[in-house]
């Protein structure tokens, strides 16, 4: 990346860093190599202000600095990449917190964000898991239901409740897939399943997925 571009975007980093954001999540995550609290307004607006190529954004999600991955989100949108470059990304991915914000800048938004998801959840190793629930409910939010979305929401679903257990990720990631399906009509049997399993278990983030699912439903039918 050239030094430019990149002194150039510290610059919209001091310009932008909000240190009480910074502050508090330092305290609870320690996963970045930095952090300067940059909201996702002002990640997309660096983005747009500043030319970064696609090997511009592979390079800055590599720091694993917070706001320079952000940035790197937001940009690498308007090249629509393919799944499989977007695999490093995913297998990089250093915190929860990352785990909801590149769906909801960049794989949920892609024309073939349904064949990462189905990529992703085959492979699921780390965070795989529930950025692909994430990308999923993203693209069901953002895109509707396309012709790839009933057949991959419910491999994930069936492959969610095939799991013995779910991570916390995972679980805030499949109760938000499910609640858009109940919005869309997608796999309304799966996701009565899910809520009986996760009702079945004794974890607290199982119950609230359960509890989310059944919010839904009284907030659809009143």
């Amino acid at each position: 990346m050239e030094q430019d571009k990149l002194r150039e975007l510290k610059i919209q980093l001091r310009r932008h860093m909000n240190g009480t954001t910074a502050a508090i999540m330092k305290g609870l995550d320690d996963a970045y190599a930095a952090n300067y609290g940059l909201s996702l307004q002002h990640a997309r607006d660096v983005a747009a202000q500043i030319e970064l190529s696609p090997d511009d954004c592979d390079y800055l999600w590599g720091t694993r600095w917070r706001d320079f991955m952000l940035i790197a989100a937001a940009a690498m949108l308007q090249y629509d990449p393919e799944p499989e470059r977007l695999m490093p990304w995913v297998a990089a991915i250093p915190s929860s917190e990352m785990v909801e914000m590149l769906p909801f800048l960049l794989t949920g938004k892609l024309s073939r964000a349904m064949p990462l998801a189905q990529s992703l959840a085959l492979r699921s190793e780390g965070f795989d898991f529930a950025v692909a629930l994430n990308t999923a409910a993203r693209s069901l939010q953002s895109q509707g239901v396309t012709p790839a979305s009933p057949g991959v929401v419910e491999s994930l679903l069936s492959n969610a409740v095939a799991r013995p257990s779910w991570s916390m990720p995972e679980a805030a990631a499949l109760s938000f897939l499910a609640r858009q399906c109940l919005r869309r009509n997608v796999a309304p049997a799966l996701v009565t399943r899910v809520k009986e399993v996760a009702l079945a278990r004794p974890d607290a983030h199982s119950r609230l997925v359960a509890q989310q699912i059944d919010d839904e439903i009284l907030l659809l039918n009143p």
